[in-house]
Order: structure tokens, then sequence, then C-alpha cells
């Protein structure tokens, strides 16, 4: 489960630049907070990761949101919320992404009091 959060963040930090708005962050601002995200993989800092992709999640990128969702749910740099897991799941599962979709249902049929 670990190495599944930590690979997505790891993708989330390779398409971090391309998933923000074009008048979001200089193209300086974009590598730095890419570098820093990265940072916080290779330590396995989940707080940090989390203070650094809950921006683009809030603006609107599925796998933004859905890394989101995956910290909530584990408690993962965050207390463990199955509520805002969903919500993120939702968020992200709304916008077609597949593995989104996969957890929303799974989260959903172990825990439907926390996706309504």
């Amino acid at each position: 489960m670990i190495k599944q959060i930590l690979i997505t963040a790891v993708f989330v930090a390779s398409s971090l630049g391309a998933a923000l708005p074009a008048n979001a962050l200089t193209t300086a601002e974009a590598m730095a907070a890419e570098i820093a995200l990265r940072e916080a993989i290779k330590l396995g800092d989940y707080a940090k990761i989390f203070l650094l992709v809950k921006p683009n999640a809030e603006d609107g990128d599925a796998p933004s949101q859905y890394l989101l969702g995956r910290l909530y749910m584990q408690g993962k740099g965050v207390k463990q919320d199955y509520t805002r897991a969903a919500y993120w799941f939702q968020q992200s599962a709304a916008q077609g992404y597949a593995p989104a979709q996969k957890y929303l249902s799974a989260i959903c049929s172990r825990k439907p009091k926390f996706c309504q």
C-alpha cells in the first residue's frame, strides 16, 4: 500500500507542471514544486506530500485528488478520514480517473456510511 502511494505521488510529481493552469505558476515555480515533491517522496514525508499535492487536487487535477484520497484512507500524513477519502475519490472518479473509480467502489462497498 505505501509503495502504491509513493508510485502515485511520483506520477503526480511528473505531471505537476502539466496539471497546473497556465497562469498558476511560472515554469521555475512548477519545477521547484516538482523537486520538493520528489524529495518528500524520497523521504517518505507524507505530510509534506499532502501539502504539496492538495492545491492541485483543489484545482481539479484527478491524479492529485486520487492521491489525497489514498492519503486520507490510510492516514498517511493526515488523520485517517474515510469521509474525506471518499470525497476525493469521488472528485477524481467523476473525471474518469480509473484508479479513483476502483478505490471509490471499494470504500463505498466496505464502508457505505462514508459515501453518502
